[in-house]
C-alpha cells in the first residue's frame, strides 16, 4: 500500500481507466506503469534530476494503523470499509508495485522503495538518499575572479566603517 495515496484511492483511479492504451483489457500492473512512465518523462528534463520514493507499509503495521484509526474518533476519517477489502489483495499489490517500480525506474529517474513501518528509520533512509543525491551532483562554490577578490579588502573596510 502506498500510504498517503491509499490502496482504495489508487484502485478507484485505475478502475476509471479500464482499457490499456493498446486496446486490450488492462491489468493493475499495466495501468500503474502507464501512469508512472509519463510522469518520469515530464519531470526528467535536461538539467533536472528526478528521484522518486515509494512508501511501503508492512501488513502488520498496516493492521496496527487501521486498528488505531478505528480506536480514535479523531482518526475515523482515515478509515474506510474498502481498506479491509483491498487489504486482502496486499500481496498482489506489493507484486504490482514491485513490477511497476522495476519497469519505470531508469538510471536517470530512479525509484526508491522505502519501508514506513518505523518512522525514524523511514526518515533516516530518505535523508541518506538525499545526501547521496547531493553528493553525486558534484556541486562546487562559485569561483571568484581575481578582480573581484582584489576589492574584498576595500569592501571589508567599508563595512567596518558602518557602510
Amino acid at each position: 500500500m502506498t500510504y498517503g495515496f491509499g490502496i482504495e484511492g489508487t484502485t478507484r483511479a485505475l478502475r476509471q481507466r479500464r482499457l490499456h492504451p493498446s486496446g486490450r483489457h488492462s491489468t493493475f500492473e499495466d495501468n500503474l506503469a502507464d501512469m508512472v512512465k509519463p510522469l518520469n518523462m515530464f519531470i526528467s528534463r535536461p538539467r533536472i534530476r528526478s528521484h522518486c520514493a515509494h512508501a511501503v507499509i508492512g501488513l502488520t503495521e498496516q493492521k496496527q494503523r487501521f486498528l488505531s484509526h478505528l480506536s480514535q474518533p479523531q482518526k475515523h476519517w482515515k478509515f474506510s470499509q474498502g481498506d479491509l477489502d483491498e487489504r486482502k489483495l496486499w500481496t498482489k499489490y506489493m507484486k504490482a508495485y514491485e513490477d511497476c517500480i522495476n519497469a519505470t525506474s531508469p538510471p536517470w529517474a530512479p525509484w526508491y522503495a522505502i519501508p514506513t513501518d518505523n518512522k525514524p528509520y523511514l526518515r533516516l533512509c530518505v535523508a541518506q538518499i538525499i545526501a547521496n543525491i547531493l553528493k553525486n551532483l558534484g556541486l562546487e562554490y562559485p569561483k571568484i575572479r581575481l578582480k573581484e577578490k582584489a576589492q574584498f579588502s576595500r569592501l571589508k573596510k567599508q563595512l567596518a566603517k558602518g557602510g
